[in-house]
């Protein structure tokens, strides 16, 4: 047992009364023969009770000694862990006054050894701290006896506090000494209250987050599908109440094999999306659509998974409603185009007709005809090429829904070239291509169809003396899409009608009137733009020409078509 230096001073006084004892014996037979004179045998005697003594006071002057060396071993012990002891170390007297103290109890506070001496324990706590630990003091010191500790602030000599974890044992009283003591140890518990805190507050966002939300929530053990947690929604949801549905086996409830159900859950997790629909029943036999929200947590050192059920049972009757409703419009629109096709294939033989009569006239009334009557026919050929090019384009537009897409590999720098041979270029126009044109999937003939009607606008709406059109390509900014622009110099277009020019028909003000066309070119780039899941912008103001940019996803999504 390692005792304190007080309580040292038992061992100290049982060796020094031995040799007292031996010294006093010795001196009164010193006393004895002082003035008489012995006979030799009577002295002989004295002498060898006087080697007897100093034997005796040699022999317990060497138990002294080696007493004395194990109880500076012992001292020099005691010193090491109770100085060197890394948790906080105090000897209070029943005062609570501070009588003995460690180093490592100092430096917890800031202090030096000799500030805290003599000072009063409780007023080292925090103030909000100091009436309970004098409360219950008596009472903490029988549950300490046990291991109970007490968790208080403690102050610091720059007035901030620290968790301390206080263990109060009563010191055994001696001899020598007078009241009562009491042995404090301290630990640091700052770190442990902060994690306590943190588990605290981390389980009440949970029972937030898993007890009190309103999605339907499970945990479940992914190798034997049994249900570990299930909040009330879940209960309300599958109609059981929580006992019994913690008995039932997740599979169970989806009417699938484990083998089955773990299969489905293995894909989804390999998956992007991590979500698994399927069908699953009440306590009634009523089957639901839902969709699993799946992941992992860590409960009890094991990986279970967290499931969130999402009730799809009316998204999928309105979406089984939609698919009706769109077939009806399909078949619809197949019908519209079939008769668009026969009206427009009628309108031609007629207008062809009405061509074909004009040309008639002009050819045998050549010279006969006055002024005024030629520019009336000549007005009506003009009128009836313009409805025949009218009914072209909305052929052409109705063909668009039902062309098959058909994505290739398209080697963009012979591409552009074959498209510019399409036009009879005159010799005041100047075009150009700038940019790096690598090859790019598409689909050829709407991607031809975009460009020959930019190209043609900008022939078209241009009365520069030369005519310049520069035709570009780039990727953009993200470099997940690539861009092409056809710029000119042509006549502008005021913002105000930046998104109109791309309406069906549109023409924007009367001076369109003095350029051929119908109005329908932009409408079938963007048509086409959207169809290749593209789009089209325009920038542009009035006399500073046009640039057109149209841009598609480097990588077609084949998986949209």
């Amino acid at each position: 047992m390692i005792v304190s230096v007080a309580e040292s001073g038992i061992f100290m006084s049982a060796s020094e009364k031995k040799a007292e004892d031996a010294l006093s014996e010795l001196k009164k037979l010193a006393e004895s023969l002082a003035g008489h004179k012995l006979p030799s045998s009577l002295l002989s005697g004295k002498l060898d009770n006087v080697k007897s003594l100093l034997s005796r006071i040699n022999l317990q002057y060497s138990e002294l000694v080696n007493q004395n060396m194990e109880l500076a071993s012992s001292c020099k012990k005691y010193s090491d862990l109770y100085e060197d002891f890394p948790g906080g170390y105090l000897l209070a007297d029943d005062e609570d006054r501070i009588i003995e103290v460690n180093l490592a109890f100092a430096e917890f506070l800031g202090y030096g050894k000799a500030a805290l001496m003599r000072r009063k324990f409780s007023g080292l706590l925090h103030p909000d701290e100091r009436e309970l630990y004098k409360d219950s003091f008596k009472s903490s010191v029988k549950k300490i006896k046990s291991g109970h500790m007490m968790i208080m602030r403690m102050l610091k000599a720059d007035d901030s506090y620290f968790y301390a974890g206080l263990q109060v044992r009563p010191v055994a009283k001696n001899k020598t000494s007078s009241g009562g003591a009491y042995r404090i140890s301290v630990a640091d518990m700052t770190s442990c209250k902060l994690a306590e805190d943190t588990l605290r507050k981390q389980n009440e966002f949970y029972r937030e987050l898993f007890w009190k939300n309103s999605a339907v929530k499970l945990i479940i053990n992914p190798d034997s599908f049994e249900i570990i947690e299930a909040n009330p929604e879940a209960c309300e949801f599958y109609g059981y109440n929580e006992k019994r549905l913690r008995k039932l086996k997740f599979n169970n409830i989806c009417r699938l094999s484990q083998a089955e159900l773990k299969k489905k859950v293995s894909e989804t997790r390999r998956g992007k999306k991590k979500v698994l629909a399927l069908s699953q029943f009440t306590s009634k036999g009523e089957a639901r659509h839902v969709e699993l929200y799946l992941s992992t947590v860590m409960l009890n050192h094991r990986e279970m998974l967290f499931c969130i059920v999402h009730d799809t049972t009316e998204f999928k009757v309105l979406e089984e409603q939609l698919n009706q409703y769109a077939s009806k419009l399909r078949s619809v629109n197949e019908e519209l185009t079939q008769y668009a096709h026969a009206v427009a294939h009628d309108m031609q033989s007629h207008l062809r007709a009405i061509h074909n009569y004009v040309d008639f006239l002009l050819e045998d009334l050549k010279g006969c005809l006055q002024e005024e009557h030629k520019t009336y026919l000549d007005g009506t050929a003009k009128a009836v090429k313009d409805a025949e090019a009218m009914v072209r384009n909305l052929l052409e537009i109705s063909r668009l829904d039902t062309h098959e897409i058909v994505i290739e590999k398209i080697r963009m720098k012979s591409f552009i070239m074959d498209i510019l041979s399409y036009f009879d270029l005159k010799e005041n126009v100047n075009i150009s291509i700038k940019g790096e044109w690598q090859d790019f999937e598409s689909e050829p003939t709407l991607l031809k169809m975009i460009f020959k009607n930019l190209i043609s606008n900008a022939l078209k709406f241009n009365k520069s003396t030369v005519k310049i059109i520069e035709l570009g390509c780039g990727k953009s900014e993200d470099g997940q899409k690539i861009e092409f622009y056809v710029k000119d110099n042509g006549i502008g277009i005021d913002p105000l009608y930046h998104e109109r020019i791309f309406n069906i028909f549109e023409r924007i003000s009367p001076a369109d009137e003095q350029y051929e066309g119908s109005g329908i070119g932009l409408a079938i780039v963007k048509k086409l733009a959207n169809k290749l899941y593209g789009f089209v912008r325009v920038s542009s103001s009035p006399g500073k020409g046009s640039v057109f940019y149209v841009s598609f996803p480097i990588k077609f999504q084949f998986d949209k078509i």
